[in-house]
């Protein structure tokens, strides 16, 4: 039983889509795919990096975009797929005609996201657009655990440990490295699961955050989850 003096909130259930887990937060894939088609006309060709079980590439096939996934564990995946490793130089696999690139909870699981979003860029077309999403270290309840643990949520030694959370990334720091690779921030949107009744300390301190500290915060603050989409104005 999760006990109630835990700083992390409690387990959740995993979302699926068609019967494949989804690696993220409850419902994040469903509201990252609003938006994404608001951003990227059905029929696009898209590029997916690291689709993990294959969850988000699915979604988007069904939708008519026409997906490339790609995999480094090809094994895990429940869609065709093509082998990449993300850590070497991957974008000259492919044609570099892509409309879109989707990156979704990938960069915290990368030792250089500066290098994903340089190799982003070469795939695009001139005028395409990186999406993607990453655990928003920049978020009210991230700030107030960094400031009594320092760690940033959704990144401590059990998440590092067990699924390899090892880069916390800020809305400034992302902003940068987007801008240094040819990319210009479109907007930028935020997923956030909460219980309505706090079960921890921790989803007592987060609840509380958001009420009386978010007023007073600088900065893009938003929720759990932070959500941008970037145009190529510029090749590397």
């Amino acid at each position: 039983m999760h006990s109630f003096w835990s700083l992390r909130g409690r387990p959740t259930r995993k979302s699926e889509y068609k019967g494949i887990p989804e690696c993220a937060l409850p419902g994040q894939h469903a509201a990252i795919f609003e938006h994404f088609r608001e951003a990227i006309p059905p029929n696009s060709r898209v590029i997916d990096l690291a689709s993990g079980r294959g969850a988000w590439p699915k979604r988007l096939m069904d939708a008519g975009y026409e997906t490339v996934a790609t995999e480094l564990n090809m094994e895990i995946c429940n869609v065709p797929c093509t082998y990449v490793d993300l850590n070497d130089p991957f974008s000259d696999k492919f044609d570099g005609a892509f409309d879109a690139v989707s990156s979704i909870e990938l960069l915290e699981h990368i030792e250089n996201p500066r290098h994903i979003i340089r190799e982003a860029n070469r795939l695009l077309k001139e005028g395409g657009k990186l999406f993607l999403s990453t655990p928003n270290a920049s978020g009210v309840h991230s700030r107030v655990k960094f400031l009594f643990t320092g760690k940033f949520a959704q990144f401590d030694e059990e998440q590092y440990q067990s699924i390899g959370h090892i880069t916390p990334l800020t809305f400034w720091q992302l902003e940068k490295m987007l801008i240094e690779a040819g990319f210009e921030v479109q907007f930028v949107k935020f997923h956030n699961h909460h219980t309505l009744v706090p079960h921890t300390v921790g989803e007592v301190v987060k609840l509380m955050s958001s009420v009386f500290l978010r007023p007073f915060m600088r900065g893009v603050a938003g929720g759990q989850t932070i959500i941008i989409s970037a145009t190529k104005i510029g090749s590397i």
